[in-house]
């Protein structure tokens, strides 16, 4: 696990928010789901205790969570 710096509990993952459209195909009576295209506006990695956000870019997100494992032990 690695330690939030906002709120220095322990994590092992975060939310990851992105902003874009989710798509549906509707033929009349049900819904079916299509793919999520993201726009790119938004995309953070937020700490899952308190919620705020910790990266906005994916390979910081993966740096940070991949140190979990060097401090183990």
């Amino acid at each position: 696990m690695v330690m939030c710096p906002k709120c220095m509990k322990e994590i092992s993952v975060m939310i990851n928010f992105k902003s874009g459209e989710k798509r549906f195909i509707f033929d009349g009576y049900e819904y079916h789901e299509e793919d999520f295209v993201t726009n790119g506006k938004t995309d953070d990695f937020e700490c899952p205790e308190c919620q705020e956000t910790l990266f906005t870019c994916e390979k910081d997100a993966k740096n940070f969570l991949g140190n979990k494992n060097k401090n183990r032990g």
